[in-house]
């Protein structure tokens, strides 16, 4: 197994990224998982999972979904982006490779820490690996991609475990709209109310807030760009609220650091003053409706292909879906 991590991108990019979205008061969620503070997501994850049963914790769940759309005479790679460490979707590689499929395995993170826990936690699953440290909305991501799985009959890009409802959603799926082939499939698994009301929406809240503002792991890692920045802990109060995302129906969640006290930063060349009262926004989370994220992928031109519901709590749903390229006309 070759566990080799090939970087498309540099720690003093990484660095200087920071310090563009600093300017801009917003803190991408994929700060949050940057070096060590990768394992505090999932000790969190680990701790809940003793009382709550995820959907992916069905061996299943992703595996009798996928395998009847691809084929044992096709060469696939699937790419796993925003892969974390792929505790999701490890058992349904095993189970793809003992029924004989052709295919070939890519994790691409902007996570150096979690392409580690990836490559530690897959070492026993057989077949081809790579492991991409980059940004999948990048030019170079897209060129690195390409150069590697030119060969592939199809390509499958998965997003597991929720993570692309916490990305700037136009951004996220014009950049897949441009990195896609023809051939290519989208697989994708995500929340979605059971139903929009009020009382449902304020028991998803108190769900997040729980997780996000109060288990000490999490919490860790949330935390992790302001003590990479020595922001002292007293200078701001971790918050959250609740807006609608009119055109993708969700009800999103934000998460950001309200300053009290004024702080100034210094990063390599720059300097970022910080006021009393300014918010530093640190990352989003969305529970869609359904039917209205239908219409905003169709309209991005996206097809759908399957979908798949199961029961995860009493006010939220999971989805699996599988979109393809196409037209608006399709």
């Amino acid at each position: 197994m070759n566990n080799k991590i090939h970087s498309v991108i540099s720690d003093f990019e990484q660095e200087e990224e920071l310090v563009a979205w600093l300017k801009k008061r917003f803190l991408d969620q994929k700060f949050i998982y940057i070096q060590q503070w990768a394992k505090y997501y999932y000790d969190a994850v680990d701790r809940r999972s003793k009382f709550v049963k995820w959907a992916y914790e069905n061996d299943d769940f992703y595996y009798s979904f996928i395998e009847k759309h691809i084929t044992k005479w096709e060469k696939i790679a699937i790419i796993s982006l925003w892969c974390g460490d792929w505790r999701q979707e490890k058992e349904t590689l095993r189970k793809l490779h003992q029924d004989w499929h052709s295919i070939d395995y890519f994790w691409v993170d902007y996570s150096q820490g979690m392409l580690d826990l990836a490559i530690k936690n897959l070492k026993d699953i057989p077949g081809k690996k790579e492991f991409i440290y980059a940004d999948l909305t990048t030019k170079k991501f897209r060129q690195e991609v390409d150069m590697r799985t030119k060969w592939y009959d199809r390509r499958i890009f998965a997003f597991m475990g929720y993570t692309f409802a916490s990305k700037n959603q136009t951004e996220l799926w014009d950049s897949l709209f441009n990195l896609l082939w023809p051939e290519d499939y989208v697989w994708i698994d995500f929340c979605v109310r059971t139903e929009v009301s009020k009382k449902k929406d304020f028991e998803i809240f108190k769900r997040f807030e729980q997780f996000y503002l109060y288990e000490e792991d999490k919490l860790k890692s949330n935390l992790a760009p302001l003590e990479l920045l020595n922001i002292p802990k007293d200078s701001w109060t971790l918050r959250m609220k609740v807006v609608n995302e009119d055109f993708t129906g969700s009800m999103l969640m934000i998460y950001y650091f309200a300053f009290d006290k004024s702080v100034t930063v210094s990063l390599r060349w720059d300097t970022i003053h910080i006021w009393e009262w300014q918010e530093l926004y640190l990352m989003e989370m969305r529970i869609y409706s359904i039917e209205w994220f239908k219409k905003f992928l169709e309209n991005h031109w996206f097809v759908n292909i399957d979908s798949y519901v199961e029961k995860t709590w009493e006010e939220i749903d999971k989805w699996q879906v599988l979109y393809k390229i196409g037209n608006k006309n399709n």
